[in-house]
């Protein structure tokens, strides 16, 4: 329940979340505070909390884990996705937490399936009201979780496998050859060659980068919401080996910007939408071409499969592309040979013969 002081002109309000957490936020006015407090205030009987007021008590005290960086950013985007987008605005949401069972749940799987949601998409929403069910029952709001095991018991189809990859070295380099000459070719030719996801390459900075060496760090990447943080997991945070044919190209690109920071020349705030005009570019490009579809994270699984391919060894191709498990890797043969050389060796395979200025 949400308390309301007023002294000295300053507005207050008080309020705990469904894990017991006290807040306090300081409102510009009486209409603010009040409706604040509706907002954070559920029924004074647990019984009575609905799964949308659980939602938002249940965000409120995650945000708190988002700021000690024990929650990434995206994750916690995620979960509010869910509570704003697929609970409070469902008829599942205005039920009372106790009175969610599984066949409640499996209507609202229903629903998204007839909204052409895909079964990833689906499986991803149900991972996250699973967590949503979880923390209410170490609450002791619930007995059990109604989630568990959900999409297993509906056997949902099976998504249709899509292409992940160009189909050889041919059909990336007469790709990259297309976008050479566009604003997004830097980011796609940087993401090419080295395996670096879209937010790790939008964050890469000139202080990253040892173009002697032929090496750069990841330690950062530009998220959705265009906020810096973090790289993916632990393994996330690498060294990279740079092409000799990259090297010569970035050399280039900062002698067209020598003030900017970034690498690639975007500031973070506008990221987004930089975002999605590397995918629009490649969505047209392939199109044009007449080549499968692809997204620009394809270009990590090419150079994988690249490399794979001239037989190297799949545990340094891990660690370049920053994944937390090599177990996959194991199962092929290990070549034994240096980073740089497998560097220089796809990018042989795969190099536009001009590029073009950022625009």
């Amino acid at each position: 329940m949400a308390h309301i002081t007023s002294r000295r002109g300053k507005i207050t309000v008080y309020w705990k979340d469904g894990r017991g957490k006290r807040h306090v936020k300081v409102c510009s006015s009486q209409q603010e505070a009040e409706h604040l407090a509706a907002q954070v205030s559920g029924p004074e009987h647990p019984e009575m909390v609905t799964l949308g007021q659980w939602g938002e008590s249940w965000l409120n005290g995650l945000r708190q884990h988002v700021l000690n960086g024990a929650l990434k950013i995206l994750t916690f985007g995620n979960y509010e996705r869910l509570v704003r987008c697929h609970i409070q605005c469902h008829r599942i949401g205005q039920q009372t937490l106790a009175s969610v069972q599984r066949k409640d749940l499996r209507a609202w799987v229903n629903d998204m399936i007839g909204e052409k949601a895909s079964p990833k998409t689906i499986s991803n929403r149900v991972a996250c009201i699973r967590v949503l069910f979880r923390d209410a029952k170490e609450e002791g709001l619930i007995r059990e979780n109604p989630a568990l095991e959900l999409v297993r018991a509906m056997r949902l189809p099976s998504a249709p496998k899509k292409q992940k990859a160009f189909s050889d070295p041919e059909q990336e380099a007469a790709f990259l050859e297309a976008v050479a000459f566009t604003p997004e070719g830097p980011s796609l030719l940087l993401m090419a060659f080295t395996g670096l996801r879209i937010g790790e390459a939008l964050g890469l900075q000139w202080q990253d980068v040892d173009l002697e060496r032929a090496k750069a760090k990841v330690v950062r990447q530009v998220l959705p919401i265009n906020i810096v943080g973090t790289p993916k997991s632990d393994a996330g945070s690498r060294d990279i080996d740079l092409p000799s044919g990259l090297v010569e190209l970035m050399r280039e690109w900062r002698k067209i910007e020598p003030l900017s920071p970034w690498v690639l020349g975007y500031e973070p705030k506008e990221c987004h939408k930089v975002e999605q005009r590397i995918r629009v570019r490649m969505t047209e490009t392939l199109k044009g071409l007449g080549l499968p579809h692809l997204t620009p994270h394809s270009l990590r699984h090419s150079i994988a499969t690249f490399r794979a391919t001239l037989g190297h060894d799949l545990r340094l191709v891990a660690d370049q592309l920053g994944h937390e498990s090599t177990a996959v890797t194991r199962l092929y043969t290990h070549v034994q040979r240096s980073d740089s050389a497998a560097a220089d060796a796809v990018g042989n395979l795969i190099r536009p013969k001009k590029f073009a200025p950022r625009a």
